[in-house]
């Protein structure tokens, strides 16, 4: 009984943790020993879906109050971004001035490593948001489809965890060494039960969200490929720029798909 109560101890402080890392809602005092992150990216699918389902009522309230599709599904996405702090949308800038703005794999790192917003940032978070916030304003309000836009959120933050365990770390300091280094030892274990909890809530999901969640898988692939080839690995930011960019590829393929 007393290990059984430990165990879910620490898996309830885990997800306290993931929800804490991935938004800005509020946490009650988590339990120390603080768990390390990688122990947490179980929760990252889950608490994934939570902010896509959270997203996607903000539209339906919207939409059934009579607003707009497209006003509906901007305010909708901009609330998903306050609740998330940016935290991807940043990654994803960094990334597009690193891999604009730098000569080598050195300079595209400080690049990336440097706070200010460049051009390619704000041109690429503009084209993004802007796909991102049509592709939902193109989605009906039913159930099956806000179970669609729950997986494809949950997905994302999959594949985000996937680059960071598989991939190697591009620089020897920031967060991207720190959880590589403390989930490559595990990353079967440590990234498959995420996996599990996007595939079990897809079978509520019409079939073809499967096809887009192959579909998010290749793109997350790519982008890996071209992280390695400018950086030699992943950084944090490169992680947010997977989840944002798969997040927006699911999306679209959703508006074509549903329509």
């Amino acid at each position: 009984m007393t290990e059984m109560r430990a165990f879910f101890t620490a898996k309830y402080a885990q997800c306290q943790l993931a929800i804490s890392f991935l938004t800005r809602l509020p946490v009650a005092n988590i339990a120390q020993p603080l768990p390390q992150l990688h122990q947490c990216f179980w929760a990252f699918s889950a608490v994934g879906m939570v902010i896509g389902g959270l997203v996607y009522g903000i539209f339906a309230c919207l939409i059934i109050a009579g607003v707009p599709a497209m006003m509906s599904s901007f305010a909708a996405i901009g609330s998903g971004v306050l609740l998330t702090g940016a935290l991807h949308e940043d990654g994803f800038a960094d990334m597009l001035d690193g891999f604009g703005g730098g000569q080598d794999a050195h300079a595209k790192l400080a690049i990336m490593k440097d706070s200010h917003i460049g051009s390619y940032a704000v041109i690429g978070l503009i084209i993004v948001i802007g796909i991102k916030a049509s592709s939902l304003g193109a989605v009906g309000v039913t159930l099956p489809l806000a179970i669609s836009v729950m997986v494809i959120a949950g997905a994302s933050r999959f594949f985000m965890i996937s680059v960071l365990t598989v991939m190697p770390p591009a620089r020897p300091d920031g967060l991207g060494h720190h959880y590589a280094a403390g989930a490559s030892a595990r990353t079967l274990t440590t990234v498959l039960p995420s996996l599990l909890v996007v595939l079990a809530v897809s079978f509520f999901a019409p079939a073809y969200v499967l096809l887009i969640i192959g579909t998010m898988a290749v793109i997350t692939a790519l982008t890996g490929w071209l992280a390695y080839r400018q950086i030699g690995g992943q950084t944090g930011d490169i992680c947010g720029a997977v989840q944002l960019i798969s997040e927006t590829s699911g999306l679209a393929m959703l508006a074509v798909l549903a329509s």
